[in-house]
């Protein structure tokens, strides 16, 4: 049956399936990192899955990560920092003002700034930047992709609506994939 799929959209969905299956760790500590592991190993594949519009592939330049606020990640993001997309390499980087999000193409909004939430959004509202968080509600709440953890399990939901304002084509595979999407 896999084989009726592309072979990024398997490895996606062996990813997937091997992170459901692996049973959970006793550890709380251990249960944290594993998590923010998997969260990671989504904003790759959100990555691979998201076409940026036409005016931000131009360069050739790194896409770029950026975790704004507090970094929950601890060396989780390392694993994604250098891996090729499209023929760019990603990089990751912490920014600590808002501001500094307009030169990311990728923004993980951490949930310490849930207080800012709305300025951040209105920030990069007018630029490619694609927004993704696990703030409660987040793709409700204007955000283009929301990560949800229900049972120890990492899902997320898209806001098409948001990600189509910002020229984002969002594949259709991973569509199917998501828990909810919003229109």
């Amino acid at each position: 049956m896999l084989r009726s799929f592309s072979r990024p959209f398997r490895s996606l969905l062996v990813m997937l399936l091997l992170v459901v299956a692996t049973p959970a760790v006793t550890s709380a500590e251990n249960t944290l990192f594993r998590e923010h592991q998997v969260k990671a190993a989504f904003i790759y594949n959100f990555a691979l899955y998201v076409e940026w519009p036409a005016s931000a592939t131009g360069e050739q330049k790194p896409r770029t990560i950026c975790l704004l606020g507090t970094d929950y990640f601890g060396t989780a993001l390392n694993a994604v920092h250098g891996k090729a997309v499209r023929n760019q390499r990603l990089a990751v980087r912490l920014i600590k003002e808002v501001e500094e999000a307009e030169t990311c193409d990728i923004l993980y909004i951490s949930t310490s700034e849930y207080g800012n939430l709305q300025e951040i959004l209105e920030t990069v509202r007018q630029r490619p930047v694609l927004t993704i968080s696990d703030l409660d509600r987040f793709a409700r709440s204007g955000g283009m992709i929301g990560l949800v953890t229900r049972d120890n399990k990492v899902r997320f939901e898209i806001n098409l609506k948001q990600t189509q304002r910002a020229q984002f084509r969002v594949s259709s595979q991973l569509l199917k994939l998501a828990r909810d999407v919003i229109e």
